[in-house]
C-alpha cells in the first residue's frame, strides 16, 4: 500500500497542529541489545551504546526509581518528513516556557515528549500556535482601549454585573497607568482586544481580569495576572489579593495557577492571595508577550 503524502506547506502545518495528550504518562529507558522489547513498547530506536525504549508508566517508573514520567502528545497533522521549518517553531515555543522537548518523529505524526507536570503548559503553548497567538502581545492600556474593555467586561458569562450603570469610561480611565494609583494591561492581536487587567497599588489587589470569551483557553488571562502581579511585585507589595465569584470558571482558574483560596467576603465572593515568589526583584517589569 502506498502510503498518502504528508503536508509540507509551514503555515498549514502549524495551524493544523491538533495536539492530542495520551492519557497515561510515559517513561524513556534505555536498554542492552540483547535484552528482549517490552511488550508494550511504544517506541524503539537502538544506538551504538544501547537500545532506547519508551513504554507507558504508572508510576515513576521502575520500582524504587525516580525516573522521571514523561507525557506524550501527537500532533495529529499529517507532516510529511520533508517539512521544514514546523519543529523548530514548535521548539522555540515550548523553550519560551521552559520546557523541556523530546521529539520522534514517525511517517504520519510528530510525537513530543515533554515532562508529565509540564504537559498542560505545553498543551497550552501548542494551542496559541496553532492559533496565530504568536502575534499576540501584552501592553499598558491607554485611553482609546477603553470602548473595548468595557464591550469585553460586558460579554462575559460569569460574574455579570447587576447594575453596570456605574462602570463608566471614567471609571476605566482612573486606573490606567498615567493615574498614577493603579494601571491596566490588554492582550491584542492584529488590533484587535482580547482581554485586560487591572491593578490597584494602595489595595494591592487585582481589581479585574476579563478574556473576550470567544478567546478563552488560549493563554490570554495567564498572562494578563502575570503582568499585573508583577507590577505590584515590582513596587514593593508583598501579597496580592482578589476575590471573585465561588464555584465559577474564574475560581478554579486562580487555585490551579497557584493562588491562596481564603475566606469569603460580605459579597459572597472567595477571596485568593498571592505571595510575593521569594526570587521576584524589586524592578519595574518590562511587558511580556502572549
Amino acid at each position: 500500500m502506498t502510503a498518502s503524502v504528508g503536508e509540507t506547506d509551514l503555515q498549514r502545518l502549524l495551524a493544523g497542529l491538533s495536539p492530542a495528550l495520551a492519557a497515561r504518562p510515559r517513561a524513556i529507558r534505555t536498554q542492552a541489545h540483547d535484552t528482549p522489547v517490552p511488550p508494550d513498547a511504544i517506541m524503539l530506536f537502538r544506538e551504538d551504546e544501547g537500545t532506547t525504549v519508551v513504554v507507558e508508566t504508572t508510576a515513576g517508573g521502575h520500582a524504587g526509581s525516580d525516573e522521571p514520567r514523561w507525557a506524550q502528545i501527537t500532533l495529529r497533522i499529517h507532516s510529511s518528513l520533508d517539512a521544514v521549518g514546523m519543529m523548530a517553531a514548535i521548539a522555540g515555543a515550548l523553550a519560551d516556557r521552559d520546557i523541556p522537548c523530546n521529539a520522534v518523529s514517525a511517517y504520519f505524526h510528530d510525537h513530543l515528549f515533554v515532562p508529565w507536570a509540564q504537559r498542560e503548559d505545553a498543551l497550552e503553548a501548542l494551542r496559541l500556535l496553532a492559533s496565530g497567538a504568536g502575534a499576540m502581545r501584552v501592553r499598558e492600556a491607554v485611553d482609546a482601549d477603553i470602548p473595548a474593555m468595557h464591550a469585553i467586561r460586558m460579554d462575559v458569562r460569569e460574574n455579570t454585573l447587576s447594575d453596570p450603570s456605574w462602570l463608566t469610561p471614567e471609571v476605566y480611565r482612573a486606573h490606567l497607568g498615567n493615574a498614577g494609583a493603579s494601571n491596566s494591561w490588554v492582550c491584542e492581536q492584529d488590533g484587535r482586544i482580547l482581554g485586560f487587567s487591572v491593578a490597584r497599588l494602595a489595595q494591592a489587589d487585582i481589581w479585574a481580569l476579563f478574556v473576550d470569551p470567544e478567546q478563552e483557553g488560549l493563554g490570554i488571562g495567564r498572562r494578563l495576572i502575570a503582568v499585573a502581579t508583577d507590577w505590584l511585585f515590582a513596587q514593593g507589595i508583598d501579597t496580592v489579593s482578589l476575590s471573585t465569584s465561588p464555584d465559577t470558571r474564574a475560581d478554579a482558574f486562580y487555585r490551579a495557577n497557584g493562588w491562596h483560596r481564603g475566606e469569603l467576603t460580605d459579597k459572597g465572593e472567595v477571596m485568593f492571595r498571592l505571595p510575593r515568589p521569594p526570587s521576584h526583584s524589586l524592578r519595574h517589569p518590562g511587558l511580556s508577550t502572549c
